[in-house]
Formats: structure tokens, sequence, C-alpha cells
């Protein structure tokens, strides 16, 4: 008897997990950006675990043109 029927169904449930902790960080993000600008906070990495929420002010985006859209996937 082979499992591979259910690592294909486990695979696909990864890839979709994948796929929605990916979106989730990007939201994360844009809203981490959005609060900083509200709030005229900086923050300091401290190590490789905390993200640099300030980022490069040529990358920065507001997150406004994301629109309620990205909010409600």
């Amino acid at each position: 008897m082979s499992n591979t029927p259910n690592l294909a169904a486990s695979n696909s449930e990864v890839v979709e997990l994948k796929s929605q902790v990916s979106g989730l960080q990007s939201q994360v993000q844009n809203l981490a950006g959005m609060i900083q600008q509200l709030v005229g906070a900086t923050t300091i990495q401290t190590n490789g675990a905390v993200p640099n929420l300030a980022g490069n002010p040529k990358q920065r985006s507001s997150g406004l043109e994301y629109g309620a859209e990205t909010f409600n996937n």
C-alpha cells in the first residue's frame, strides 16, 4: 500500500500554508509601515530575527496604495 496520495495532499497543503504565511507577512509589513508613519517612530534592528521596520526610505511604501482588498483576503 502506498502513501503517495497522502503525501501529495500534504505537500499541496504545505504549499497553500506557505502562500498564506507569505501573504500575511506582507500585510504585517505594510501595516507596520503605516503605523510607523502615523506614530513617526523608527526602530533599531537588534538582531537578524527582528525586522528593521524603518527600512530604506527609498523603498518604504505608505501601504495606502494596496487598498482594502489587501486586508480582506
